[in-house]
């Protein structure tokens, strides 16, 4: 019980994330425990109590959250390979507040508990019709480039179960049949030489895509890329195919496939996106798709015919859906801006919150 005592949190503690953060995320992100059942907290974390006798606790994490996402506790960070800390005695040493009296900092507390929860909940609700958009994208590929645009074709089974039935007419094959592989091309360059190249021209391709610049490169023709390695394999949080196109570099994390005389180029891009890797790949913690197995990948062939028109048809319908995907993450970035600075208006008397003199 001693111990528990020590790292136990009551109604009204502010939790901060003291050691983690990144390039991107810093260190320092902040929640208030509301209460309702037992907890405690781990030594990556710090707690703050106020005295509540000065302090609403809820207007002292509002604050501390305008103070986060302002970027004014960067000056307390210090770095240990790789990993921030936070120095969370200097920062409450160093820093001021503005308090008004306790009773308006309740209310200021009470509206952004209402205002954010209203964002929140907005942001939330755009953000599920934006999967189900990418959803839908999806489907209108894999519909496409499985089942053809003529709904009355007569079909067949294609034996390989993400595929299922395919059109009569059309053909499997496999991709070592289909494109000729180009890894042989491949050049890696460590991150510090690539670095003296600085503001470099050409792309230089990985397994997720456009790694760097640098001033040189190998390919000058339309390709295709597909990561060899990575956790991506198996997440799918961002696309595994890539259309090369122009000058650039490929490093050893991604293939590279010329398509033969029976694929065009841009509908195997939208087939293998949609392959299901899951039997192709190797290893549990960095998954790995060889070489062998990405040639044993099914797939499957209309006519160019057929090809070049399900490219038409796509290039239209996902420009569409991806006309209204960016609308949305348009929305959702600009309520997320206007909640930063409604909590910031409010906190530092910018904004005179209904019932504060």
């Amino acid at each position: 019980d001693s111990v528990f005592d020590s790292i136990c949190l009551n109604e009204g503690d502010l939790l901060v994330e003291k050691s983690g953060g990144g390039e991107k995320v810093p260190v320092g992100r902040a929640v208030v425990f509301r209460g309702g059942f037992e907890a405690g907290y781990s030594n990556f974390m710090e707690r703050v109590r106020v005295n509540r006798k000065f302090v609403d606790p809820y207007y002292f994490f509002y604050w501390w959250t305008s103070c986060y996402q302002d970027g004014r506790f960067v000056p307390f960070f210090t770095q240990t390979t790789g990993i921030q800390n936070l120095n969370t005695a200097a920062l409450l040493a160093e820093s001021y507040i503005v308090l008004p009296s306790i009773t308006e900092q309740k209310v200021i507390a009470d509206y952004l508990d209402e205002k954010t929860t209203e964002i929140d909940s907005i942001v939330s609700e755009t953000e599920r019709s934006i999967e189900l958009l990418r959803e839908y994208r999806k489907s209108v590929i894999s519909e496409a480039v499985t089942k053809g645009l003529d709904t009355n074709a007569p079909m067949k089974d294609s034996g390989v179960e993400w595929i299922g039935e395919i059109p009569e007419g059309w053909a499997c094959s496999k991709v070592k049949f289909a494109f000729v592989n180009r890894d042989s091309q491949r050049v890696p360059i460590e991150s510090s030489l690539r670095k003296q190249s600085d503001g470099g021209l050409y792309p230089y391709y990985g397994a997720s895509g456009v790694v760097d610049y640098i001033d040189e490169y190998i390919f000058d023709e339309p390709l295709l890329l597909i990561g060899e390695d990575g956790a991506n394999l198996r997440l799918r949080n961002l696309p595994i195919v890539y259309l090369a196109e122009g000058k650039y570099w490929v490093n050893n994390h991604a293939h590279i496939l010329q398509p033969d005389t029976c694929i065009l180029l841009k509908y195997a891009a939208f087939l293998l996106e949609l392959a299901d890797l899951e039997n192709f790949l190797t290893g549990t913690t960095m998954p790995k798709l060889t070489q062998e197995n990405l040639g044993n990948i099914p797939v499957v062939l209309p006519s160019l015919g057929e090809q070049k028109q399900i490219i038409d048809y796509l290039d239209a319908k996902t420009s569409e859906i991806d006309a209204l995907i960016a609308d949305k993450e348009r929305q959702v970035e600009l309520l997320k801006e206007y909640r930063k600075s409604l909590i910031s208006e409010a906190v530092t008397g910018k904004f005179k919150v209904p019932g504060v003199s």
